[in-house]
């Protein structure tokens, strides 16, 4: 039996893991290579236990070399083998391949245990390829509510809550993440960051309905969590929004140092996608702050780290979506507005395909600042009304309030002319438009502070380190040798940087960013 699995094993492992340590597991002889590929099959189950994601990653490369040449495992053992494989897939970020082999495992295998995992595994892979059909038909498993079972059960309920959250399913996403994250809590065994992704889409839909407190509280301090045990998924929806709700409370610094961290994080694992997006997001907001010489910088190596194929395939969108949307807006900034509107009316029609209702809105909002800065002025009115009807079915808010300054033009032609048919769109126009975004002089000084090496001072720094040590403002003034008041005011200006109130939490968000 060919175990031999398509991958790269050096491109596959995280970069701390050293391929000379592989070696030492390589056995000689059938025996030795089924104890050696029992013993790192268990590795893999407790890594998946831990949910650790480097350890998953390690541990399902180091088993794919084992594996590599042998034809000695067979029956029950190799269809472990073969499920741990198609993990290692789903981490790695290769749903269509995870998709094929978790279909034909389906079939075949007689254990209770494989047969939860693979069927979250294909949920998660139907998901991510956009087969909306096969996603609702797949059936829950009926060994899934045994409480030993229960950890693939919280996983399909955290994707369920994720794609309806992408549907503008509102209700429905938070009520399923509410269940996996109680389900985790409650059984005894689940590691809760199973859960980790459902606690993502509820900070992102409470976002969206404009609860950013509420967003706040459930995804401050996750960044290190996220880095460590979170999923590309979990990742790519806890750093977006983790990084609205800093912008939003006019700490664009803190908002840039988040994607520049969540670029790292997918540098490290091998997740380009997660690479891409954080790159993509951070040119929107630098364009969004006028500083359109880094935004093109930054957009040109993000391209050069692409390399995606072209083909409009339903994969590609998925990939390139972020990039696209940068470019768009980046031309948009420099006046190329007639370029931008026909960049982002392709993208929108290529999310409609896909049937990603929360990109169209996002997309679209964006399409009409486009076209009537470009003069379409009718046209961009009756995209306007159509996204807002969709918005507003669904409790969307931040999307429209984040693009505020682009479709705010549009909003108020929209209402002179078209006032009186508005109907029960009139009071939530009016909402979008009397919000208002962070002072302009908070977020100019905010950006000043853009790089992690400037967002903290040398000496703010070191203050920071002694605070977290436990000591007082006098004794870090004894240790450094100045006035207890300097020292005051270093941590006034550190309070202020971090967006933060107390010591405590000054300490907890820098240690949360590497900062300290």
């Amino acid at each position: 039996m060919n175990l031999r699995p398509a991958l790269n094993v050096e491109e596959a492992l995280p970069a701390s893991v050293d391929l000379a340590e592989i070696q030492l597991y390589m056995p000689t002889g059938a025996g030795a290579v089924q104890a050696s590929a029992r013993r790192m099959m268990d590795e893999c189950w407790d890594s998946l236990r831990n949910f650790h994601a480097d350890n998953i990653l390690a541990a399902t490369a180091r088993l794919a070399t084992l594996l590599e040449n042998d034809r000695v495992l067979d029956g029950d053992l190799a269809d472990e083998a073969r499920v741990l494989l198609v993990i290692g897939d789903v981490w790695r970020d290769d749903p269509a391949r995870a998709r094929g082999a978790a279909s034909s495992l389906l079939r075949r295998t007689r254990s209770p245990r494989l047969h939860a995992v693979l069927l979250s595994v294909l949920r998660f892979c139907h998901w991510r390829t956009r087969d909306f059909q096969a996603f609702y038909e797949l059936p829950p498993s009926p060994y899934s509510r045994s409480a030993q079972l229960c950890a693939p059960r919280v996983a399909c309920l955290s994707i369920e809550s994720a794609a309806e959250g992408e549907q503008l399913r509102f209700k429905l996403a938070e009520r399923l993440a509410r269940e996996a994250m109680d389900l985790s809590a409650r059984v005894a065994g689940i590691d809760p960051h199973v859960a980790l992704l459902s606690t993502c889409v509820m900070a992102t839909i409470a976002y969206e309905m404009g609860a950013i407190d509420d967003a706040d509280l459930l995804i401050r301090g996750r960044i290190p969590t996220l880095e460590q045990h979170g999923s590309i998924e979990s990742a790519c929806w806890g750093l977006a929004v983790a990084a609205k709700v800093a912008h939003a409370r006019g700490n664009t610094a803190l908002a840039l140092l988040t994607w520049r961290r969540g670029a790292d994080i997918g540098a490290s694992r091998g997740w380009l996608r997660l690479t891409l997006r954080c790159m993509a997001e951070e040119v929107v907001m630098l364009v969004a702050e006028q500083h359109l010489e880094l935004a093109e910088r930054l957009l040109a190596r993000a391209d050069a780290k692409a390399g995606f194929p072209h083909h409009g395939d339903k994969l590609t969108v998925l990939e390139t979506w972020p990039l696209e949307l940068a470019h768009c807006r980046l031309a948009m900034a420099q006046g190329a507005y007639t370029q931008a509107r026909l960049g982002l009316a392709r993208l929108r029609d290529a999310a409609l395909h896909i049937n990603h209702p929360a990109l169209v809105a996002r997309v679209t909002t964006v399409l009409v600042g486009a076209l009537f800065a470009d003069g379409c002025t009718q046209e961009a009115q009756a995209e306007l009304l159509g996204v807002l009807q969709l918005g507003a079915s669904a409790g969307l808010y931040r999307t429209f309030i984040d693009e505020l300054p682009i479709i705010a033009p549009c909003l108020h032609a929209l209402r002179l002319t078209d006032g009186a048919r508005l109907g029960h769109l009139n009071p939530y126009i009016s909402s979008l438009l009397s919000a208002s975004g962070p002072a302009p002089a908070d977020r100019k000084k905010s950006l000043a502070c853009r790089d992690q090496a400037e967002l903290l001072s040398t000496k703010e720094t070191i203050i920071l380190r002694l605070i977290r040590m436990g000591l007082s403002n006098k004794s870090v003034a004894r240790e450094l040798r100045i006035a207890p008041e300097t020292v005051k005011s270093h941590a006034k200006r550190i309070f202020i940087k971090l967006s933060t109130r107390t010591r405590a939490e000054a300490v907890a968000r820098a240690t949360e960013l590497g900062l300290i």
